[in-house]
């Protein structure tokens, strides 16, 4: 697990509907970061944007502040053309959704 993140979020503060959907929620960011690649790969600033705001408000919406903030960044770097920027909120989002992932496997075993 990557420890060294800090993070404010805390599974079990969830409500049982929203734990619930977390599998769903940690599958679609998985596809949101295929989709962040490919647009990256291709140079398409203004789709990495648009995931960027998309991944912004549905972390928001689960409680995960920190991973809304890294794709606030994402979507405005992408806004500014700053790629190394994108990049670096690319990586962090990608390590937020392997951390999500190993919370929801260890919750649904």
């Amino acid at each position: 697990m990557m420890d060294d993140m800090p993070r404010t979020f805390d599974p079990q503060t969830l409500d049982p509907d929203a734990r619930e959907l977390m599998p769903l929620f940690v599958s679609t960011r998985r596809a949101d970061l295929t989709e962040l690649q490919a647009a990256l790969d291709a140079g398409a600033l203004d789709i990495a944007a648009r995931i960027g705001h998309r991944i912004r408000g549905t972390a928001q919406s689960y409680g995960l502040t920190e991973l809304g903030e890294l794709a606030l960044e994402l979507e405005q770097g992408a806004d500014r053309r700053d790629g190394a920027e994108v990049e670096r909120c690319a990586a962090g989002i990608t390590q937020w959704v392997q951390w999500l992932e190993e919370v929801v496997a260890v919750q649904t075993s």
